[in-house]
């Protein structure tokens, strides 16, 4: 068993910020004797560490309790504001295909007609256009912008 005193010592010395050398010089130097400076030191480590171990284990644990709470609580908003909201209205689907604003079915071609104007580029529109019609619009586009 280490002496009380010593462990108290060291103990309240670490708290203060004091290097753990320099309270084994200390003690050294007053007359100690190693092996009771040792027993002292390695009980404070034992205790510190206990209690690292200890509040790592609780925040842990507190993390999990919180995880669970929360993973549950949106699965009550839902329900309770699926009851009190009233239900979005659905957007309409067209019944016949639009023309775009280029005065054709691009659909699938807009976005690279864009760019092709933004850019004045005439080589997007012949690389990544395969019908000759939307081609052709878009060169015209390009050269008019």
């Amino acid at each position: 068993m280490p002496d009380p005193k010593l462990v108290a010592y060291i103990d309240r010395h670490l708290k203060k910020g004091v290097h753990l050398d320099k309270i084994k010089k200390r003690l050294l130097d007053a007359g100690h004797k190693v092996i009771a400076v040792e027993s002292a030191i390695g009980h404070v480590n034992h205790k510190r560490h206990l209690f690292r171990v200890l509040a790592v284990s609780g925040v842990i644990f507190v993390l999990m309790i919180l995880g669970f709470v929360l993973q549950e609580q949106p699965e009550e908003i839902q329900s309770s504001s699926s009851v009190t909201q009233e239900p979005l209205p659905q957007p309409e689907v067209p019944s016949q295909p639009e023309t775009s604003v280029y005065g054709l079915d691009t659909n699938v071609y807009d976005d690279r007609i864009a760019a092709a104007i933004a850019t004045k580029d005439i080589l997007i529109c012949e690389k990544s256009i395969d019908r000759q019609d939307i081609r052709e619009k878009c060169k015209e586009l390009v050269q008019n912008e």
